[in-house]
């Protein structure tokens, strides 16, 4: 166990002398990485391999460096799916069973989260995610928030007020990821800075403020085929969407946090 941790601590110290990876200043297509041009490439959607504690990452690493593969990504807690219910996805990651899903914070003795305390056990089990990652020089995109897609997936989300002991707000879950979710957003902001401030020593991760946002806010600019009829010519999957102005508040706030 000494030797594990020692070589842990070996490794952890490695990338903290590294130049993050940044777009290539020749072309932007790319990434400069370890020194060298490279394209991120992947096959796969574990994204919750951090927070699903029954999920071997470390097999999953060792499988992407064996076929050649140098990118993942995970998501940071904020969100979660239900399992056997979410998508029709079989074995689904971002759906831990029960006791299985580790947030960036600690529950108490009735099961509801407390926001204004970490659980360290989530930050050393993505350290090592992220070392080991290094290593194998795999790239690991974070993302820190998700769109919520129905009123299922905010009733199991921390940020709830139901899952907390911190009386957040109770709001509609479409305005969650705007500057019009009350308390919340501060909550939000405080993991935003933690998330970013714990990957941050690490030269192989990259960014993502909120996955597919407008998903929950969708503003329509186009349609695929313009000779369906309404309503399903302005629907998915033929719209074209873009997050609305609400949405776009909310990335540049937390876009903008020190």
């Amino acid at each position: 166990m000494k030797h594990s941790i020692a070589i842990l601590a070996l490794l952890y110290s490695t990338v903290l002398t590294a130049e993050p990876i940044r777009l290539h200043p020749g072309n932007p297509h790319y990434f400069l990485y370890h020194g060298k041009l490279v394209a991120l490439v992947t096959s796969g959607e574990h994204y919750g391999s951090v927070m699903n504690l029954d999920f071997d990452f470390h097999r999953y690493l060792a499988t992407l460096e064996a076929a050649g593969l140098n990118y993942t990504r995970i998501f940071g807690g904020t969100y979660r799916e239900i399992p056997a219910k979410s998508f029709g996805i079989l074995r689904n990651t971002l759906a831990p069973a029960d006791g299985k899903f580790l947030a960036p914070w600690q529950r108490g003795s009735d099961g509801r989260f407390d926001l204004d305390r970490w659980d360290p056990n989530f930050f050393l089990r993505l350290h090592d995610f992220l070392t080991e990652a290094d290593h194998r020089g795999i790239v690991v995109e974070i993302t820190l928030f998700s769109s919520h897609y129905a009123e299922g997936y905010w009733s199991v989300s921390a940020l709830n007020s139901a899952n907390n002991v911190n009386h957040t707000d109770a709001i509609d879950w479409k305005k969650l990821h705007t500057p019009e979710n009350g308390n919340i957003l501060a909550r939000q902001e405080q993991y935003a800075r933690k998330l970013v401030r714990e990957a941050n020593p690490f030269d192989n991760v990259i960014f993502e403020i909120q996955n597919e946002p407008w998903s929950d806010r969708p503003k329509l600019v186009d349609v695929i085929n313009p000779y369906l009829q309404p309503p399903a010519r302005d629907k998915y999957p033929n719209s074209v969407d873009l997050a609305d102005e609400l949405s776009l508040a909310w990335q540049a706030r937390v876009q903008r946090l020190d």
